[in-house]
């Protein structure tokens, strides 16, 4: 009977060892990250606040996660209230909802996947010639083992956030290049004779 006691206590100990340092873990993980690029903050922002935006460049995720696909969900067009939704092979993944916005500056989105609770902050701002875009990820940890994960997590989603910014700085690229090509006036893209 002693040796039961033991042997339950053996392993009940640990497992309340590991709830209860995990509570005393932060309950949020916040990791932000930069980029600069060369468009204007307008431009920029008009990828962030559409669907049509979107589509040029939020699918990063989808390069390292095979069965992962994304595209616009339900809601409005643009603006508040606009989702992108994520789908792995098939069954619903996760969304991404604009929440707020403060035109050409700053975009506040609703991020939900995989059991968590995710605020993503993107703010633009000039900078000299260029646009700094700032983006931040805000967390929340409310399980013992997401605080766990939170302890090991940063790198990972900085190196995710980078990757992302990458894609927007190349799609603003794009489309800077795009809007500054002079259209032919007959609409005809061939200039040969």
């Amino acid at each position: 009977m002693q040796k039961a006691a033991l042997y339950i206590t053996a392993l009940v100990l640990p497992f309340l060892l590991f709830l209860g340092i995990s509570w005393l873990l932060p309950g949020v993980l916040v990791v932000t990250e930069s980029q600069f690029t060369r468009a204007p903050p307008d431009l920029v922002f008009e990828l962030l606040d559409s669907h049509e935006g979107m589509e040029q460049w939020a699918h990063w995720a989808e390069e390292e996660r095979p069965g992962l696909s994304a595209g616009p969900g339900s809601g409005p067009s643009e603006g508040v209230g606009c989702t992108w939704v994520w789908e792995m092979d098939g069954q619903p993944w996760g969304s991404m909802s604009i929440e707020e916005l403060e035109e050409g500056q700053r975009i506040v989105y609703a991020v939900a996947y995989s059991e968590s609770e995710i605020q993503r902050i993107l703010e633009i701002e000039p900078d000299g010639l260029a646009t700094r875009i700032t983006w931040t990820e805000r967390a929340l940890l409310s399980s013992s083992m997401q605080r766990w994960l939170g302890l090991i997590a940063h790198e990972s989603v900085r190196s995710e956030l980078s990757k992302a910014l990458r894609t927007l700085d190349a799609a603003a690229a794009d489309l800077q290049a795009a809007r500054m090509t002079p259209k032919d006036p007959a609409g005809d893209d061939d200039s040969s004779p």
